[in-house]
């Protein structure tokens, strides 16, 4: 018998972009982003989810946790791309090469960030 359910809080923004090949098809290069935003601008509860790059899909711990408390400034976001490319081993397949996942990951994570700093504006 089922007594209970608890959702999590609603997060305040999020941020989805995505690469494929053809529309339907499976992601060469997915990223999730989400996050609160406080009335002084700095942002927390910062998750930054990629899909693609490794095996199964991974949470980029420290590109977030480098972001808490921050007010998402392009510089901030640059240093959070490039923490997020360090924390993947993309694979090779039909869709992508490794080499080329790798040259993605700093760049679909910008945007992804840059767009949750949007949502929010």
């Amino acid at each position: 018998m089922l007594e209970e359910v608890i959702f999590p809080r609603r997060v305040g923004h999020h941020a989805f972009i995505e690469l494929t090949r053809r529309h339907g098809d499976f992601c060469v290069l997915s990223v999730a982003a989400i996050g609160q935003r406080d009335a002084a601008g700095r942002w927390s509860g910062l998750r930054l989810g990629l899909g693609g790059v490794h095996d199964t899909a991974i949470l980029a711990q420290e590109a977030a946790a480098v972001l808490e408390g921050a007010e998402l400034s392009d510089s901030q976001i640059e240093q959070a791309a490039g923490l997020a490319l360090l924390a993947t081993d993309p694979p090779s397949d039909m869709r992508a090469s490794a080499q080329y996942r790798k040259h993605l990951i700093p760049v679909y994570v910008r945007r992804a960030l840059q767009k949750l700093r949007a949502s929010a504006e």
